[in-house]
């Protein structure tokens, strides 16, 4: 039997989601979600150096990596207990079209960071301690 059931994805354990009802794609983003979304489009010439640089290196360079991760971006699926934004998906999608408006590479490691962080949000909280720590933080 499978241990994981889409009643289970529907109301995971440890990881609280605004009750706002459904959201339609013409819904303004939560003000938080749009400011990350807006300081990565002023990142977006240095994205796009560092995705011709990131071509030849064959890797994200370390400062433009850093620069995206001061966004907040990497933090919006995790669970508000740990410091995250406990993002949606239509609000996750709008950060990862962000950062592919300038890095496809980019936008393509957040897309495996935060879809693994959203795994992680739906697994028992003993779990999400031991990745996120008792401490919270998220990079």
């Amino acid at each position: 039997q499978p241990r994981f059931t889409v009643a289970a994805a529907a109301a995971p354990r440890g990881h609280a989601r605004p009750a706002t009802g459904s959201h339609r794609v013409s819904d303004p983003l939560r003000p938080v979600i749009a400011a990350i979304v807006e300081r990565i489009d002023e990142l977006r010439p240095r994205l796009l150096e560092a995705g011709v640089e990131g071509e030849s290196l064959r890797t994200i360079p370390t400062e433009a990596f850093d620069e995206l991760a001061a966004t907040g971006a990497f933090g919006i699926s995790v669970p508000e207990r740990f410091g995250g934004l406990a993002a949606n998906t239509r609000e996750a999608h709008a950060v990862a079209r962000a950062i592919g408006r300038s890095n496809g590479s980019a936008a393509w490691v957040h897309g495996i960071l935060d879809s693994g962080a959203w795994v992680v949000s739906l697994m028992d909280p003993k779990a999400q301690d031991d990745v996120w720590g008792a401490n919270g933080g998220v990079r």
